[in-house]
């Protein structure tokens, strides 16, 4: 159970070696909360635990109440500091003044934290400008290791709609950390729109999968449902938002359902805006005997979803980097049909490892899956290619491997028994 000190600092006690360097994730939110970001770090946090190269740590630094309905035990304690950036927009000189009179405390207790468990690496994970926080304390000469940026999509898009002084302070964050970190060349792109000159320090590290959660060894790699003997099912797993392309589906499946009776749409993700707007759109197309929506699943039921299917799709609008669900769906061995969108461009080659359609083209994206479930021999090809190379480079322990290889280079960071001083 984690303990808080008399500096306010929450955290958890650790039997790991402190001859064993920490690496710091940071989150600005509970790692109970469902979604993409929180995936990636539980599983970068499991493999750093079993790797023994770095002690994995958790930094939240907002005040974030546990989610409706959270449940299960935790990866690991956090760590709880709240890290407010220098700029409001209703107040730019106060969060100025404050952030500065605010820094010698918190410098106090996140240095108590990196001395303690030798912390050599923080990692932001979704940062906002209290990541400025970091760069200050090396600049101060209080942190001696490396500062590590990790962007997932939304949060770099949020960042390109910045102006003013807001995206000055940026552009300064994303010179002074030491490595930055995209999950895509095209989430690359983005970066190095905002600040040309740190494309030295920028590193496309892919998330990946666990191949053993969604092909187990009771279910071949590439089997499907048997053609009649029940119903053609198609699943798409994410989050309802406008950009997840809900709506295309929807209206594809419609088409869908004219040509094959027995048709099933089963749509799973986070609750959001769009749940509602779908449901509705449901019910006007007179779907509802043949649309399922399921809301806030936890990610370790997600398997069982994606093996009642006979085919993936996803009709996003827009994708930061590899979508997690595609790579899942591909290791399922699921035959895949998506948008040509950033990032998923990357994931899959069509006629090859899937097919593409255009976005928001809903007639399209009917007809390709109608001529994947009327050839299953072709869908079946496909799904077996992505699945291979899914398998063979795109799982978590290569993303392991590349975060590690990172800081390899900084030879001090893995010496035994390299710790702060003073």
């Amino acid at each position: 159970m984690p303990s808080t000190d008399q500096g306010g600092v929450t955290h958890t006690s650790n039997t790991s070696s402190p001859s064993i360097p920490g690496w710091l994730f940071v989150l600005p939110w509970s790692l109970r909360h469902l979604g993409g970001v929180n995936e990636v770090v539980k599983n970068l946090i499991q493999h750093f635990r079993n790797g023994h190269v770095f002690s994995p740590f958790l930094l939240i630094t907002s005040e974030d109440a546990e989610p409706a309905g959270a449940a299960g035990p935790d990866v690991i304690e956090p760590f709880s500091l709240n890290l407010w950036g220098p700029w409001d927009e209703r107040h730019p000189l106060r969060a100025l003044l404050s952030f500065a009179g605010r820094f010698p405390f918190r410098c106090w207790k996140l240095r108590r934290i990196i001395k303690q468990f030798n912390v050599r690496v923080v990692n932001p994970h979704f940062a906002g400008l209290g990541s400025l926080t970091f760069v200050a304390m090396k600049k101060c000469g209080q942190f001696d290791g490396e500062v590590v940026l990790s962007f997932h999509g939304s949060d770099i898009r949020s960042v390109l709609s910045t102006r003013g002084f807001e995206r000055v302070l940026w552009r300064i964050l994303l010179r002074c950390v030491d490595d930055i970190v995209v999950p895509s060349e095209d989430l690359g792109k983005d970066v190095l729109a905002l600040q040309p000159k740190i494309a030295k320090n920028l590193s496309t590290i892919s998330n990946g999968v666990d191949p053993a959660l969604f092909a187990p060894a009771a279910r071949p790699q590439g089997q499907r449902q048997a053609s009649g003997t029940t119903r053609p099912t198609i699943v798409s797993v994410g989050a309802f938002s406008p950009l997840k392309g809900h709506d295309i589906l929807v209206r594809a499946f419609s088409q869908v359902v004219s040509r094959i009776k027995d048709a099933r749409l089963l749509l799973v993700g986070r609750s959001g805006p769009e749940v509602e707007r779908i449901r509705e759109l449901v019910n006007s197309l007179s779907l509802a005997d043949s649309v399922e929506i399921v809301t806030d699943v936890p990610h370790e039921q997600i398997p069982e979803f994606l093996s009642r299917a006979s085919l993936f799709a996803l009709a996003t609008r827009s994708e930061g980097g590899r979508p997690l669900a595609v790579m899942e769906a591909a290791a399922a061995g699921l035959p895949t049909v998506c948008t040509r969108a950033t990032g998923v461009r990357e994931l899959i080659s069509d006629g090859i490892t899937g097919r593409l359609v255009e976005i928001d083209d809903h007639a399209a994206l009917a007809d390709t899956i109608l001529e994947l479930l009327a050839h299953p021999e072709e869908a079946r090809r496909l799904a077996m290619n992505l699945q291979a190379y899914v398998v063979q480079n795109l799982t978590w322990q290569h993303t392991y491997g590349r975060y590690v290889a990172l800081l390899a280079a900084t030879s001090d960071l893995l010496q035994p028994g390299k710790s702060m001083e003073g």
